[in-house]
């Protein structure tokens, strides 16, 4: 008696083929990656580029530049019903970081890995400081000072300690902490004179 052989799978093995790109199918990829991120222009060009590489390696008889080619229209008519707003999304992201605690010098970080123009994310970080530079002075202390308040660091510590030696470290873990997180001097000084009136 012989043994019966296993069933066939159904799903083809191997890497899946890409789809041959046409302007609809990047329309409908963009709407779909739209409709999952919050993302800047920059993002879904990145984004439909890759669709377009990875296609033309499975179709090589696809024309890379003429479809790459199709990618700025395509991300101006998003654009045009505002389906795509760089200025107003940068912004939000750029209160979000603020009321966590991170300094520009990262907050600009972020943003470029998320893809946004150079510009809009210079004339967002500086907004604050076209005519008063203690504006944006005063907007990287209260982050800072934000950071410490919520991990609970000097000068916002539950319990302060009595022992001069234990204060000078918590003093000292502060000012690493927020000296990681790229803010300067004059701004970890100015939060770690701070005192916490709460207690």
């Amino acid at each position: 008696m012989t043994a019966s052989s296993p069933p066939k799978s159904k799903h083809r093995s191997g890497p899946k083929i890409a789809r041959r790109i046409t302007p609809e199918y990047l329309h409908n990829a963009a709407l779909y990656y739209l409709e999952r991120y919050a993302a800047s222009a920059g993002r879904v060009r990145r984004v439909l580029t890759d669709k377009i590489r990875r296609s033309c390696r499975d179709h090589p008889d696809q024309d890379m530049p003429t479809l790459l080619a199709l990618i700025d229209p395509e991300i101006e008519r998003l654009q045009r019903v505002e389906l795509i707003k760089d200025q107003m999304l940068a912004q939000q992201f750029v209160d979000v970081y603020r009321a966590r605690g991170i300094p520009s010098r990262m907050i600009i970080q972020k943003l470029r890995l998320k893809n946004f123009d150079n510009d809009i994310i210079e004339s967002i970080i500086n907004e604050t400081s076209d005519h008063q530079d203690d504006i944006a002075q005063n907007t990287e202390e209260l982050a800072a000072r934000r950071y410490v308040e919520r991990r609970r660091l000097w000068p916002f510590l539950r319990d302060t300690p009595s022992d001069p030696k234990e204060l000078a470290r918590a003093r000292q873990k502060s000012f690493a902490a927020l000296t990681r997180l790229g803010y300067d001097n004059d701004v970890i000084q100015s939060v770690l004179r701070h005192q916490n009136h709460t207690e």
